[in-house]
């Protein structure tokens, strides 16, 4: 599990998904879940069950 880890929407369209990518290639060690929909506030509510798992998997990975 890298950190940090960043959640972002490819539909997004205030802040485009390259943010996201650069942001990760820059941590290096990023943790990066790029959903297809959401738009820029409604990431989690459109994923709900994915982001959820993610979320859970990072947090268990960092308890490893």
């Amino acid at each position: 599990v890298g950190l940090p880890l960043i959640l972002h929407s490819a539909d997004d369209q205030l802040v485009d998904v390259s943010h996201a990518e650069r942001n990760a290639d820059a941590a290096r060690e990023a943790t990066l879940r790029v959903y297809p929909s959401g738009g820029h506030n409604g990431i989690l509510a459109w994923n709900r069950a994915a982001y959820g798992e993610d979320v859970t998997s990072f947090l268990r990975g960092l308890q490893a």
